[in-house]
């Protein structure tokens, strides 16, 4: 155990090392970059006033070709000549005044006009929704807890037959009714917080929504109340009130009916496919899309896709389901396209999860991607049809030349529909791979071998055709060199598999087939690095890393395994090469991924078979020959700016073969350690952490970082002691626990150390560091596992060990110290309008809820399961409510004052 603490320690201080060497660069070159930005200034200020000598030598050096990053600076202010003093003229003459328009006009020429400040871009969409998820899931979990809980009166009603089934359901419909109904009158008071599309009444709302669309699936498939047309209807009925409630309650709730429109045939479908449900759910899904269109909610679209793309999983499994579902993957490929091809996004100026700079790119980025995905998982789906006959065959074949059709005649339409091409690619990827699918391509080539190589190139040479034609003429060229790379990478591979397996072309045909390809990808490289185009030295790293992987495919397939690893890092010294003599773009990251996987290669191949099995000349072999790998990174590093990163592989690796050595010679014995012991040495390792942080705000210069270096061991050294008390507690050791409940051993262990942490982080940190580093989340922790344990002692005794199982008090007693602490931080969090401690309070509550949903539930049974978790539903409302109240207040008063 004690080294692999110093083994953690030793790892932690290198690193800690590495980067404060990389914090003190960065801020020698900020210190650089803001005195030059003074100097400037200084220049800009002075009209007649010649330079000083530092103000000269700032201009020389930024007259240096070396300082290409900072060359704006050129642009924007050339060096100011020195004017020669002339004696003070003589007043002038009084001449009549100009007109104002007249000296306006003047006035205008005289000052040039300033540069409008470029628009701060504000957060993505996807940040956007994913901020709202983050401040309003304690509703939605409210809403599910209480529509959960209505469900349950219904089990248990059920299960213990206490009134009849007519009774039965007609008390659900009205419970649903009149949560509906509250939740309407909610939203008609005139309080903002009740208004807003995350608030209590649209949870209110969604949950009465689900209580009737499961009271109406339980008259059907339970009583039997309603059959066929009826019981769709009815289902579906509930859906459609639910999209059309949406208009009032938010977007949420019409998801709601989305949802529930397409599970409804799932239902009630007596497993027969008809012309009949084919236009129902492309009906759902076209009305989603209009109803995106009206109401601006922008992701409604890609909801309806991902469920009507997953309605093809079940109809797959259908009778005659061919020519009906190439059909039904086409019209929902079109519809997605047409959006963007067509100029027909939702408008979304006056959107709220959106702000105004994301609107233009939203218009524009969204449909596409959603095209792009949407059309490629149908063209995967439509591959794998069950194609029977000539008919659905010629089906089939005709959707993905309509897709052809589109990838040309609209990429030529819309420069923001090239990524169709992926879409047609990915379709030929599947369909002409899979080999006996299609009826067309397995009439048009037979075996023979010519006539599969031919079929294998082709795809690369028209993509890499396409590359060429369409990149310099694209606002996306960067895409057209990736699939002109990948695309027929990954086709070559793909189908070069299939045709071995099937035993259709032989090695020199395989062989043939890479050595063409990398060929393809050379002539590439230095094509593109001979055009000055944007995406030239994008296009040659591209081209580059594909080559690297076509040498390696055929290399792995013919040498031993033993020979990977250096193969791996040959090819990573030749990126770098490449890096160095060309300057690709992106050849920094290349780079170092190559490094990283040659080092990791090495690692794993030889230290543990060398370091750890073999003899001490056999380690001295290996530790050198990772050390002239490293060096030779090194060196070849030492000649690009971004040297940072090798030298972080260097030193990572020296550590983990010091380590290892030292724990070769050491082999201890595993000793046994006291939890109270080692949380003894944290206390003591805390303490001094802190008073070296002390030490240090009063020292100067070397002195001041070897202080801090010590504070930095110290704390090391007490984590690691923290740690390794943790482990050898009670709750996961066999140790007994002395003194009675609740002033015991476990409260010494580790009471004390949550009170040294809290003295220093008081004493010791001032409040930019309390705003930096909040304790809470160390102290909050510490205390949570100090109240589990002390609840295992007042159920079990002094043997806590977790091999002693639960009992069912235990488990809710845990129930009620998760909500105690809940209310607690939320309480505290209202109280000092904090942030941190509203964070601690929500991660309570989602535990909280975590728990009752997959531990509480589970044991409970009847009216207490309901019971509980319509409480839970109330109480999280009631959270949500007292924390969108008070921090609502809390941004007025700021916006005040």
């Amino acid at each position: 155990m004690f080294e692999l603490l110093f083994l953690v320690g030793f790892l932690i201080i290198i690193f800690s090392h590495v980067r404060s060497k990389q914090n003190e660069r960065e801020i020698k070159s900020l210190k650089q970059l803001v005195q030059r930005h003074e100097i400037e200034i200084s220049l800009l200020k002075k009209a007649g006033v010649a330079p000083t000598e530092a103000e000269a030598e700032f201009v020389a050096e930024r007259e240096e070709p070396e300082a290409e990053e900072d060359s704006s600076w050129q642009n924007a202010a050339p060096p100011v000549q020195a004017q020669e003093e002339k004696p003070e003229p003589a007043a002038a003459p009084y001449q009549r005044p100009m007109p104002a328009g007249m000296a306006k006009q003047e006035s205008k020429v005289e000052q040039p006009a300033a540069k409008k400040a470029p628009e701060k871009k504000g957060p993505s969409f996807f940040d956007r929704a994913l901020a709202n998820f983050k401040a309003n899931w304690v509703i939605w979990l409210a809403a599910l807890s209480l529509a959960l809980g209505g469900l349950y009166f219904i089990q248990y009603s059920i299960e213990n037959n206490l009134i009849p089934p007519s009774v039965r359901l007609g008390i659900a419909t009205l419970f649903g009714f009149g949560l509906l109904a509250f939740a309407n009158h909610l939203r008609s008071k005139p309080f903002a917080e009740l208004h807003g599309f995350y608030s209590v009444p649209a949870a209110f709302a969604g949950a009465a929504l689900a209580i009737l669309f499961g009271t109406a699936l339980a008259t059907h498939m339970l009583y039997g109340y309603t059959q066929g047309l009826l019981a769709f209807a009815s289902i579906a009925g509930v859906a459609v009130a639910a999209i059309g409630l949406g208009l009032r309650f938010g977007p949420i709730v019409s998801v709601i009916g989305v949802l529930g429109a397409f599970v409804s045939p799932l239902l009630v479908s007596g497993g027969t496919l008809s012309p009949t449900m084919i236009i129902y759910l492309l009906g759902v899904f076209l009305a989603a899309l209009l109803v995106e269109r009206v109401q601006k909610w922008i992701w409604l679209s890609a909801f309806a896709t991902g469920l009507a793309l997953m309605w093809t999983v079940p109809l797959l499994t259908l009778d005659g389901a061919g020519l009906w579902l190439s059909i039904y993957l086409g019209v929902i490929a079109l519809s997605l396209i047409g959006i963007p091809a067509f100029n027909l996004p939702p408008k979304c100026e006056d959107t709220s999860m959106l702000n105004v700079p994301n609107l233009q790119n939203l218009s524009t980025s969204y449909p596409t991607v959603l095209a792009v995905l949407g059309a490629g998982i149908s063209m995967l789906f439509m591959a794998y049809l069950p194609i029977n006959g000539q008919i659905e065959s010629v089906a089939q074949s005709s959707v993905l030349i309509l897709f052809a059709f589109f990838a040309i005649y609209m990429c030529a339409r819309a420069q923001n529909l090239d990524q169709l091409a992926s879409i047609v690619g990915f379709a030929l990827l599947v369909v002409i791979a899979d080999e006996g699918q299609s009826y067309i391509f397995e009439q048009a080539f037979g075996a023979a071998s010519a006539a599969n190589l031919f079929l294998i190139i082709l795809p690369a040479i028209f993509y890499f055709a396409a590359a060429f034609v369409r990149a310099p003429t694209s606002v996306r060229p960067k895409y057209w060199m990736v699939i002109a790379a990948l695309f027929p990478t990954l086709f070559v591979m793909l189908q070069l598999t299939n045709l071995q397996r099937e035993g259709l072309l032989s090695d020199q045909g395989e062989l043939l087939a890479l050595m063409l390809l990398s060929m393809t990808y050379i002539a590439g490289m230095a094509a593109l690095l001979a055009r000055k185009t944007q995406s030239a030295k994008f296009g040659a790293d591209m081209f580059a890393i594909a080559a690297h992987v076509i040498a390696f495919s055929m290399l792995a397939s013919r040498v031993e395994v033993e020979w990977l690893p250096h193969i791996v890092a040959g090819l990573s010294h030749t990126l770098m090469g490449l890096a160095l003599r060309f300057e690709f773009k992106f050849s920094r990251y290349l780079a170092n991924g190559f490094v990283g996987i040659s080092l990791v290669t090495a690692v794993t191949v030889l230290y543990p078979q060398l370091l750890w099995q073999a003899s001490i000349g056999q380690m001295l072999i290996a530790l050198l020959s990772l050390l002239a790998l490293c060096a030779a990174g090194y060196a070849i590093a030492r000649q690009s700016k971004y040297r940072i990163g090798y030298e972080s592989y260097g030193l990572f690796l020296i550590a983990l073969i010091v380590a290892g050595f030292i724990l070769k010679l050491l082999q201890p014995e595993p000793d046994a350690f006291s939890h109270f012991s080692l949380s003894l040495m944290a206390c003591a390792a805390i303490i001094l952490a802190g008073s070296q942080v002390a030490y240090a705000r009063v020292s100067e210069g070397i002195f001041q970082k070897i202080r801090y270096g010590m504070a930095i061991f110290y704390a090391v050294i007490s984590g690691a002691n923290m740690f390794g008390a943790i482990i050898y507690a009670p709750l996961f050791a066999n140790e007994r626990i002395v003194g009675p409940f609740p002033l015991d051993s476990i409260m010494l262990a580790y009471g004390l150390p949550m009170l040294v942490i809290w003295g220093l982080y008081r004493l010791v940190a001032d409040e930019e560091w309390r705003e930096k580093v909040p304790a809470h989340y160390p102290l909050t922790a510490l205390a949570l596992f100090v109240m589990i344990q002390e609840v295992r002692h007042f159920w079990h005794g002094n043997l806590i060990s977790l091999e002693r199982g639960f009992v069912t008090g235990e488990l809710y007693t845990y129930t009620v110290m998760l909500m105690g602490l809940t209310f607690f931080f939320i309480g505290q969090a209202v109280w000092k309008k904090s942030e941190n401690l509203k964070r601690m309070g929500l991660i309570f509550a989602g535990c909280t809820a975590a728990k009752v949903f997959l531990v509480d539930t589970s044991g409970m049974e009847g009216i207490a399961r309901a019971t509980i978790m319509v409480l839970l539903g109330f109480s999280l409302a009631a959270i949500y409510w007292l924390l969108q109240v008070s921090f609502k207040s809390k941004e007025e008063a700021e916006g005040a004052s």
